[in-house]
Formats: C-alpha cells, sequence, structure tokens
C-alpha cells in the first residue's frame, strides 16, 4: 500500500491512479490520519467477496450456537428495533 498526504494526492493523482490500476492501493492521510483510500474496482470488489465468504465461515462454524431465527435477528435493523436494541444506520451519521 503507497501512502501519501493530502497534498501529495494532489500533485500527483495520476500517477497515484497509474499505481491503482496495477493493484496497488494508496492510502491519503491528514496530518498522519487516514483520510481516504483509493482502490481499483477488482480490489474493491475482493474485499466484499472476502467479506461475505468470512460471514458464511462464522455461520458455518458458529451457526448452531444460536436457536433458529437468532442471526437474522441480530443482522437485521428491523428486527433489533423490535427488540429495543439501539440501531445506527449509515445515514446518521451524515
Amino acid at each position: 500500500m503507497i501512502s501519501v498526504s493530502v497534498g501529495e494526492a494532489k500533485n500527483t493523482l495520476p500517477k497515484l491512479l497509474h499505481f491503482v490500476e496495477e493493484g496497488d492501493e494508496v492510502e491519503v492521510t491528514r496530518h498522519g490520519k487516514v483520510v481516504a483510500y483509493i482502490s481499483g474496482q477488482s480490489a474493491s470488489g475482493e474485499r466484499g467477496a472476502a467479506f461475505l465468504q468470512g460471514i458464511c465461515a462464522w455461520r458455518e462454524n458458529y451457526g448452531a450456537l444460536f436457536e433458529d431465527g437468532e442471526i437474522d435477528a441480530i443482522f437485521n435493523p428491523a428486527s433489533q428495533e423490535a427488540e429495543g436494541f439501539l440501531v445506527r444506520h449509515g445515514e446518521d451519521f451524515r
């Protein structure tokens, strides 16, 4: 992964995009803290596929510890609200 400051990213965007096209990822920092990532379409697609594969593996390994419907209730916001859980959605943070 390549790490650059916001100023560097602004001045070298075409070069950074070339790295991304070759499969690298770029993290953009401001005052030493990461504020953005630049990655190619395939890299984010691979991460999404890996995430879903991880969820399926988790269900296979630990699903038997839960009663029928419990796992879906955990991941279903409507069920959580019905059970009194505090649910924060992405739009709540905008």
